[in-house]
């Protein structure tokens, strides 16, 4: 938890500000808008850089099957970066955009408050929400896929090493709650592969089967009366399979 506090409150907050102490320096005739812009566009493009570099690494470890297999680099990434930056993200817009209308010489960004942020989300609301979508939506639901039987094996292995819980997390970067999930299945099963279940009941195939015992024992004459009697079959249908069955 400590790392993520660390990523998301100075990481990416730290290179905004540092941005905006560098900028005026070199930049002497910018206003604060251009150098609060400017600073968030370059910490956008660094953690842009990020993002690309590790979808890559993780697309070139899963070529067997990208689909299903799953890489420790996209969990890690989305813990230490992608959660702290979208948050980071919208204090970042709000600097812009309070900035560039403060620079426009309006009375009401003379100084931060409830009205600045209420302009800010209503000139904003898309990208606003786009951000909160992530923050609680897309970004927890990619948390919850299951982990590979590799790493759930090298959990248990690690657990019968003598590790403890916070160890194995630290070092295949799980939550502690997922590792102990882990082990605990482990203990009750003696596997960490899933068991399958039976599946859904095929009701359709039941019902056919019914129809074909009836087709047996009617003529074609009365193929009519079991449709309308409640079959799922129309009567040209099952007029067919009476034949296919004849033959």
């Amino acid at each position: 938890m400590l790392q993520v506090l660390a990523c998301g409150a100075v990481v990416f907050p730290g290179l905004f500000f540092a941005f905006r102490r560098i900028l005026p320096r070199v930049f002497t005739h910018w206003s604060d808008a251009d150098v609060v812009l400017v600073s968030e566009r370059l910490v956008s493009s660094i953690h842009a850089v990020m993002a690309t570099t590790a979808g890559i690494i993780v697309v070139s470890s899963c070529r067997g099957n990208v689909i299903h297999s799953r890489h420790w680099l996209a969990t890690y990434f989305v813990i230490r970066y992608g959660v702290p930056y979208m948050a980071y993200d919208l204090l970042a817009m709000y600097l812009s955009h309070y900035h560039r209308f403060r620079v426009k010489g309006h009375k009401e960004y003379m100084q931060h408050s409830l009205q600045t942020v209420n302009s800010f989300v209503r000139r904003e609301l898309l990208l606003v929400l786009h951000h909160i979508a992530l923050l609680t939506v897309l970004l927890p639901v990619t948390l919850k896929k299951e982990h590979t039987i590799q790493v759930r094996q090298m959990c248990v292995d690690l657990h019968k090493s003598g590790n403890g819980y916070k160890k194995i997390a630290t070092h295949l970067h799980l939550p502690i709650s997922t590792d102990r999930g882990i082990i605990n299945k482990f203990k009750t099963t003696g596997s960490v592969v899933n068991k399958p279940g039976r599946g859904r009941k095929c009701y359709f195939a039941t019902t056919l089967r019914r129809v074909v015992r009836e087709l047996k024992k009617c003529s074609k004459a009365h193929c009519s009366r079991i449709a309308t009697n409640g079959s799922i079959l129309g009567s040209q249908s099952l007029q067919n399979d009476h034949q296919v069955l004849s033959t």
